[in-house]
This record gives C-alpha cells, sequence and structure tokens, in this order.
C-alpha cells in the first residue's frame, strides 16, 4: 500500500470500537536505516480549543487490517 492511500483513512481500535482519529499526511514514522514504517502518528484536535491536541502513536505491529475508507488497530487501552 502507499502512503498516499493511507491518507484521510479513519482510525478504529479493534479491543473497545474507539475512533482513534484520521490519518494526515505527515503521521508516519520511518526507521532510517531500514526505511520501514514503524508507527502512524495520529493528532486528534481539540474540541472547540478548550483542550491541547492529543497525539496517539500506534505501533505498525498494531495494525490488523486496512479498508476502503479505515484502519484498524488492535491497542490496549489501558
Amino acid at each position: 500500500m502507499r502512503l498516499s492511500e493511507m491518507k484521510n483513512k479513519e482510525i478504529i481500535n479493534l479491543n473497545d470500537g474507539s475512533r482513534i482519529g484520521i490519518l494526515g499526511e505527515m503521521d508516519v514514522s520511518f526507521n532510517q536505516h531500514t526505511g520501514k514504517v514503524i508507527a502512524l502518528e495520529i493528532s486528534r484536535g481539540s474540541t472547540l480549543g478548550l483542550r491541547e491536541p492529543t497525539t496517539f502513536i500506534v505501533p505498525w505491529t498494531a495494525i490488523k487490517k486496512f479498508g476502503v475508507d479505515m484502519i484498524l488497530i488492535e491497542l490496549d487501552n489501558s
């Protein structure tokens, strides 16, 4: 899958069904030596500017399925 195909997909956690956010353009971390993707960085903005934006780091190993309009992950939120 190309990075451009991952853009604007919704991220859903299979463990609790929660919506994590939408993957933007520059939200992918790479290993500098191997060039492999190691994590997705998902930023969720604040509601009405009342809170600071939150960033979720999703390890590549947590990704379970790429769908047409979403990415399914498995993260423990404890």
